[in-house]
């Protein structure tokens, strides 16, 4: 049996119990590989969509970056599988997509919603980039800083990020509408 027919047997008994267990495994599984992809502004999909337009994905970085869709069997088969489990592989004729999207902050992958998902989306983009700066400065400053409220802040990377800088707890209330 060949590695990956046997990671997605593996994975089609386990992984699929829990939609939020596949996505928990997919960052395992991209962190383990070196994944990591610095997401841009919309203008800069944009003008990738208008320039390669019927573009296929050639790798994770495209389909889980990009968010450009695959053939079928064209990613790694557990990946591809970890999609499907978490319910967040959707498909067309004669390719699939990705519902979401994996982007590094700080070293650390985070989920959000794929390029063109409509209106109801979860978003991490260069606004988050600044706001991680931002609380780094003023954390290494203002250390005395107890709590720090992040409400409707998209993948919720400002809160994951200041509780690693301060060393306090995070607790985490979120409504995933990937």
């Amino acid at each position: 049996m060949k590695k990956g027919a046997a990671l997605r047997e593996a994975l089609d008994a386990a992984a699929c119990a829990a939609e939020d267990e596949a996505l928990a495994a997919l960052l395992e599984q991209l962190d383990g590989r070196g994944y990591a992809f610095t997401t841009p502004n919309n203008r800069t999909y944009r003008i990738l969509r208008r320039r390669d337009g019927a573009r296929l994905a050639k790798d994770l970085r495209d389909v889980l970056g990009w968010s450009l869709p695959y053939v079928p069997g064209s990613i790694d088969p557990g990946i591809e599988t970890l999609l499907a489990c978490a319910g967040q592989g959707v498909s067309e004729p004669g390719r699939d997509r990705s519902t979401v999207r994996v982007s590094t902050v700080e070293g650390r992958l985070f989920l959000h919603s794929a390029y063109g998902a409509g209106r109801e989306t979860v978003f991490l983009g260069p606004d988050t980039y600044r706001f991680v700066q931002f609380l780094k400065v003023e954390l290494a400053t203002n250390p005395s800083a107890a709590s720090l409220l992040d409400i409707g802040t998209g993948a919720g990377v400002g809160g994951v990020i200041a509780a690693e800088i301060t060393g306090l707890h995070l607790r985490l209330q979120a409504q995933l509408r990937l």
